[in-house]
């Protein structure tokens, strides 16, 4: 999003942790807060066929087997040569979420490949998190908030939609 519009997307960002637009399943963001030796790839909170008409059964399961679990193989594999190169480093054995706040902390052998894969795993557990079988309609103050911020939804659609283009990954970005 714009540098113009940082400051809004942070507020929409406390919107939605703070319940004005509720989630599926939030026990899944756990597993991002706590160390780990390894990481493993959280079950969905819904089966693969929940979230038709939207996403269908085999788009779902094609990008929570191949596309997250590659995230998650790679970002394991990353932490586990970091950490049995620099067996004393305590930061290396921080949470996933905490390694990724202080990206510029990890050495530059294991930095892309650290934020790549760890960034790709942490934001599938915010998608799938974030997506229901039955969602509820944006609340009315995300959505003022938003039609402050971008003028309209739809040109916060396009803004957002640009963006992730634009960035690593699947097109998957989050505010």
């Amino acid at each position: 999003i714009g540098s113009g519009n940082r400051k809004m997307a942070t507020y929409i960002l406390l919107l939605l942790f703070a319940g004005a637009f509720s989630t599926c399943e939030m026990a899944i963001y756990d597993v991002i807060a706590e160390p780990a030796e390894a990481y493993e790839l959280p079950d969905l909170p819904y089966q693969y066929t929940e979230l038709e008409p939207n996403i269908d059964e085999q788009t779902l399961e094609v990008h929570h087997q191949g596309h997250h679990r590659s995230y998650t193989d790679k970002m394991n594999s990353a932490l586990a040569e970091w950490r049995e190169e620099e067996p004393s480093n305590d930061f290396a054995r921080s949470s996933i979420l905490e390694i990724l706040r202080n990206v510029e902390q990890i050495p530059d052998r294991w930095q892309t490949a650290i934020k790549n894969n760890g960034g790709g795993y942490v934001n599938h557990i915010l998608y799938w998190a974030t997506m229901c079988p039955a969602p509820e309609a944006i609340s009315s103050n995300l959505k003022s908030a938003i039609e402050r911020s971008f003028g309209s939804f739809e040109n916060f659609k396009e803004q957002f939609t640009s963006t992730a283009k634009s960035l690593f990954g699947s097109g998957y970005v989050w505010l």
